[in-house]
């Protein structure tokens, strides 16, 4: 929520170096995307689809989203609260999500959204869960070395 394509600059340029093509998506009803009103995770997923346009080899995502307040105060007002209100509300499947395919998280340490306790569950449903101590939510803007040495192994 409140996030923009363009918070993710740095991480961008860091990957196309890696050899890797960087594409950042505006969520429905975030950065320049129009409203969503009807917006469910599904929405979502057929968004970053749509866009991406191919089977990316790798996916980066942040949250269901530090120390560049512009780009932050930028993101925030082209947010559309009634998306986010739309997603909350949508009807979810009774499980818990599984990793299907090898999945990464990266959290703060600590993080006020996902707690120790919510990592050992990620861990136990097959995601990798990895920490970056003292970082805040979007854990590259004032750690990136750290976010980036946390991808090891996956880029």
């Amino acid at each position: 929520m409140l996030g923009a394509a363009d918070q993710f600059w740095r991480v961008g340029a860091a990957l196309a170096e890696r050899g890797y093509r960087a594409v950042a998506v505006d969520l429905p009803g975030h950065g320049g995307s129009p409203a969503a009103p009807d917006a469910s995770v599904g929405m979502f997923a057929a968004s970053v689809a749509e866009t991406v346009g191919c089977e990316p080899e790798l996916a980066i995502a942040h949250s269901l989203g530090g120390t560049d307040r512009e780009v932050e105060a930028g993101a925030a007002e082209r947010f559309d609260v009634a998306t986010a209100v739309a997603l909350e509300l949508a009807p979810r499947g009774s499980q818990p999500p599984t990793a299907e395919i090898p999945s990464l998280v990266v959290r703060a340490e600590p993080s006020r959204y996902v707690s120790k306790t919510r990592a050992a569950e990620l861990a136990a449903l097959g995601f990798e869960v990895r920490s970056v101590p003292g970082a805040g939510h979007c854990i590259w803007y004032g750690h990136f070395a750290e976010f980036m040495d946390a991808l090891e192994g996956w880029i």
